[in-house]
């Protein structure tokens, strides 16, 4: 597993307490006849008032964003399903850029542990900056669903799964930290002016992505039953997913 993915594992396990959006209020000044119809007609399809394309969004702009509103409103919308329990940590959202910071530390001291002839105390600090670069270069894509196809869960009788596509843009990075490391030899052999060229480079590397982006689809499920919320368990992915897209080939879309 490459430096990157187990970071970017890490960050979303941060954010993920359980598995959360709100139950659907009838609009204002709406009688309580139009009111009871729409129930009646939400109770036949999953959403809970919300389409798929809306709920992908929510956890796309939660995931890449920290967006903590946009959190609060994807935890009313399934705690329902959760026995009154968030998905999102929102105390951990509002901290995000503290808690990345202690994140990227670790990943920095178990990197660096890796390569002993490098000087932790030169080389930490330039890596804890590539690394924040990388995280708002990802951060600062910009996704959208587009479309969604649902169909039966064959394995879970009266179940829907709604297969979103969506697609992000993002800064189109000459490969990503483990690839330039690895381009330089066996850890262990690396030197103190090689790693601070790297990590040096990586940095400048975002920095200079400037209007250098790529398009990138993926696609997310979702699961519900008839007048349920859209539930997924791959919010985790969509980080991943993103700064795979900046710096390698794009991921399959499958």
């Amino acid at each position: 597993m490459s430096p990157n993915r187990i970071l970017n594992t890490a960050l979303a396990a941060l954010l993920i307490c359980a598995v959360a959006p709100p139950s659907i209020a009838a609009p204002a000044g709406k009688s309580a006849k139009s009111a009871k119809a729409k129930a009646k007609k939400a109770a036949k399809v999953p959403g809970a008032g919300l389409k798929p394309e809306q709920v992908a969004d929510m956890y796309i702009q939660v995931m890449l964003k920290n967006d903590v509103e946009t959190a609060k409103r994807l935890n009313d919308y399934v705690r329902p399903e959760f026995s009154g329990e968030d998905q999102f940590d929102i105390a951990t959202l509002e901290q995000s850029q503290q808690s990345f910071q202690t994140q990227y530390s670790q990943f920095a001291d178990g990197l660096l542990a890796e390569m002993p002839k490098v000087s932790a105390k030169k080389a930490k600090p330039v890596l804890v900056s590539a690394m924040l670069a990388q995280s708002a270069a990802a951060s600062g894509s910009e996704c959208r669903a587009l479309s969604s196809k649902t169909h039966p869960n064959e394995y879970i009788q009266g179940q829907q799964i709604a297969e979103v596509t969506y697609e992000c843009r993002v800064p189109a990075i000459d490969g990503g930290l483990q690839q330039r490391l690895e381009s330089k030899g066996a850890p262990k052999s690396i030197k103190t002016k090689v790693a601070l060229e790297v990590f040096t480079g990586y940095q400048k590397a975002f920095a200079s992505a400037g209007g250098n982006t790529r398009t990138i689809n993926g696609t997310m499920s979702l699961y519900g039953f008839p007048g349920k919320p859209w539930l997924t368990n791959g919010a985790d992915q969509i980080l991943q997913f993103v700064t795979d897209g900046m710096l390698e080939t794009p991921p399959s879309a499958d």
